[in-house]
This record gives structure tokens, sequence and C-alpha cells, in this order.
């Protein structure tokens, strides 16, 4: 049901979930079966809103998640999607979307669903929709710190918006952001 959705709002060009997926992994040791399989709706619909101007891209993805008819998710994993994906898009949660969401999960469920959105809005703001640069990248969680490292020949990447989307996911974790580029 995801990807339809997400082919029908021509978000599949290229399709670089998997590799977001497998990218963001490590920040989500332990996860239940039911969270991996809800981080995975969260990573195909994750662009969901693209053609939509950029001002309104949280509402209308968590709008669009809320009301699609996913038989396979429940109210509370369809609700923890959306606010995956209207984090991706800078929601700050005062949506209306974002109100609803919050009503259909616990407390722990949308720290978690802000970290897999935050998690997509720095993978994004890094490779865009390329899979194969992404490769290149990797996310690392410590005790103290959040770390992307770059490999030597994507380094050039980094820049101010990229420290900035660091920052905000390794306040999400509590941690200190870290780059290691090389």
């Amino acid at each position: 049901g995801c990807r339809r959705l997400a082919a029908g709002a021509a978000a599949a060009a290229g399709e670089p979930e998997a590799d977001f997926f497998t990218w963001m992994a490590p920040l989500f040791a332990g996860e239940s079966e039911a969270e991996r399989r809800l981080r995975s709706a969260a990573c195909v619909l994750s662009d969901i809103a693209r053609a939509t101007h950029p001002e309104y891209r949280a509402e209308t993805a968590m709008a669009a998640v809320l009301h699609a008819p996913l038989a396979a998710i429940d109210h509370g994993g369809r609700a923890f999607v959306a606010l995956a994906v209207g984090a991706r898009h800078n929601d700050t949660g005062s949506s209306p979307s974002a109100a609803i969401a919050r009503r259909l999960v616990d407390e722990a469920a949308a720290e978690r669903a802000a970290r897999v959105g935050l998690a997509l809005r720095l993978g994004y703001a890094l490779v865009g929709r390329s899979g194969s640069l992404l490769r290149q990248t990797g996310l690392v969680l410590t005790p103290s710190h959040l770390r992307l490292e770059l490999d030597t020949a994507v380094a050039g990447l980094w820049g101010e918006g990229i420290e900035r989307r660091l920052g905000q996911l390794a306040d999400a974790y509590g941690r200190r952001p870290e780059l290691r580029a090389g």
C-alpha cells in the first residue's frame, strides 16, 4: 500500500528508500519487527510530497499518510509514519495533522518517529535521492555522540545545512554531533 501511494505521488523515481532504511539502521538497534516495518513504511513514503511547495510539504505528506487506505497499518502505525514524514519535512508538531497523529501514539513512539524523520531529513539533505552516494556515508551512535562518517570521495558534501541537520538528529538522541571524513 505504501509503495502504491508513493508511486501515485510520483515519488518513486530512483526508489532510494531501501538505502535510507539500511543507512539509518545503526540508530535503531534492538527494534522490534513491528517497529522495523513502520520505519520501512516511513522510508517508502519519505518523499511523497516532493512536488508540493516546501511550505506545505510536511502537512501534505502527513495528511496523505493519515488518510490513505493502508489496510496493513493500524491507526497508531499510520500516525507514527505520518509523524516521521512530517519530521522529515521539518514539521515542528504544530500542524493540524501532527496534532491528530500525536493523539494516536504514546510519547515513546512519537519520539522514535521524530528520530526516523530527522534521520531521513539528514539523509536527503546530504545526498538527495542518490542511494549510491548515501552508501559512502554512515551513522554511528555512541554513548556520547552521533557520528556522521563520510568517505573521502564525498567529504565535500559537508556544509552548514548538513551540520544543522546532524545537530538536530543528535539532539533527538541526547548526543553531541560529530563528523569524521576520510
